[in-house]
């Protein structure tokens, strides 16, 4: 870019007034300073801990015990099965205590040979009759809502090879303790 000039090129000083463009630009008040900003005063030892807050009243606490008691406590397990057993072994297992009942929400299970992976429930000591004779696909989601377990009793996800081939089998479970 070429720029036309006309005069005689100067260097111009701080003290003289300089026009640019049409705005006049005044010249610095010579001796000024910059105002000084005070530091915050700096820590040199930590601050004290905190104590610990006091424990709820009672009450609150019965309050707490029996929300949990309405809306439950939620459940997951997660587990991956990795080998060759053509016996059945143990994938995921949920036991609820004798002073709750549990509410199942959903099992969901993913092989990677579904060929060659068997599936068993149990709960409550009850077998589900998943067939053995035949394959399932994975990924495989098993809806339970509404199935209610009573105290003491377990849920009880197992797999097997059906010929010693390798199989990988991953589990969840969720559900509710109340």
């Amino acid at each position: 870019m070429v720029m036309e000039a006309t005069g005689v090129a100067r260097q111009l000083t701080p003290d003289e007034q300089q026009v640019v463009g049409a705005e006049v630009q005044e010249a610095r008040v010579p001796d000024t300073v910059l105002p000084r900003i005070e530091q915050p005063e700096k820590r040199e030892t930590p601050p004290a801990p905190l104590p610990r807050a006091p424990m709820p009243p009672p009450a609150q606490l019965q309050e707490e015990i029996a929300r949990q008691t309405i809306f439950g406590i939620p459940i997951a397990r997660v587990n991956r099965y990795e080998g060759t057993e053509t016996e059945w072994r143990p994938l995921l297992r949920w036991a609820i205590p004798p002073d709750r009942t549990g509410d199942l929400h959903e099992i969901a299970i993913l092989s990677d040979n579904d060929e060659k992976t068997r599936l068993r429930l149990v709960f409550a000591g009850a077998d589900q009759g998943v067939p053995e004779d035949r394959q399932t696909s994975s990924p495989l989601s098993l809806p339970w809502r509404g199935t209610v377990l009573p105290p003491n009793s377990s849920i009880v996800v197992e797999v097997r090879s059906t010929d010693g081939t390798s199989i990988i089998v991953d589990a969840t479970l969720t559900g509710t303790e109340r």
